[in-house]
């Protein structure tokens, strides 16, 4: 119960923040080596790989204000998934776990976009935000975001992180899929789940069921990196 309780705390963390937690990070994100040396020189030599292996989460530091509003609304949105909803946030649990895996000797960007994306896909069908017809996927996905369809940049995001997950599916990608891609599809998740917790407590709220608390934070969409 208390390793359950864990992942419950260790998912919401990154739900409510858009950042990355985990118990360890990637080290060998550049080189494949402790250290090279020249011989006839006695010199270092450095090779490395460019762009270094790592996501640069910048604004999505651990907040105060996530800590005491946000975080306890996602995970207790998240410790009363029933078991169909748990499908997909073993699966988010899953992408956490292979981004902390994710390194130079074996790199997981195409899975990572495809599992990131599948999980939001996952979770607008249970949620009922979407039938799972692909011919009513982006009227679904404008309907659920309608708050942010003034933000172009966001919704951009959105549909080239989707459009990036269906060419790998497909094998038919013209361009490198990136760590950056695996951010975005990410937070694309995030912030769905969000959307839904604040929801699911308004209307607690609304029933009697819940005390109301001062304002529940309104969710922005995080500015693509």
């Amino acid at each position: 119960m208390g390793m359950q309780g864990v992942l419950i705390f260790l998912s919401a963390l990154n739900i409510s923040t858009g950042g990355f937690f985990w118990w360890y990070l990637p080290t060998f994100t550049s080189r494949f080596y402790e250290s090279i040396t020249d011989l006839e020189t006695d010199r270092q030599v450095i090779i490395e790989r460019v762009p270094e292996l790592r996501i640069s989460w910048g604004h999505m530091a651990l907040k105060e204000e996530d800590l005491l509003r946000q975080m306890p609304m996602v995970f207790g949105f998240v410790a009363k998934a029933s078991e169909q909803e748990q499908a997909f946030y073993h699966r988010y649990f899953g992408m956490l776990g292979m981004m902390a895996k994710n390194d130079i000797f074996f790199q997981f960007e195409h899975n990572l976009v495809v599992g990131f994306m599948e999980c939001f896909e996952m979770a607008l069908v249970t949620y009922k935000d979407w039938d799972g017809n692909p011919e009513t996927y982006e009227a679904s996905v404008n309907a659920v975001f309608a708050r942010f369809t003034d933000s172009e940049e966001f919704m951009g995001m959105l549909k080239e992180v989707a459009n990036a997950a269906a060419q790998v599916k497909a094998q038919t990608f013209t361009r490198p899929i990136t760590l950056e891609d695996v951010a975005r599809a990410k937070i694309i998740f995030d912030i769905y789940i969000r959307l839904k917790a604040a929801a699911y407590v308004q209307e607690q709220i609304a029933s009697g069921a819940l005390k109301a608390e001062p304002a529940v934070p309104a969710d922005g969409a995080p500015a693509a990196e």
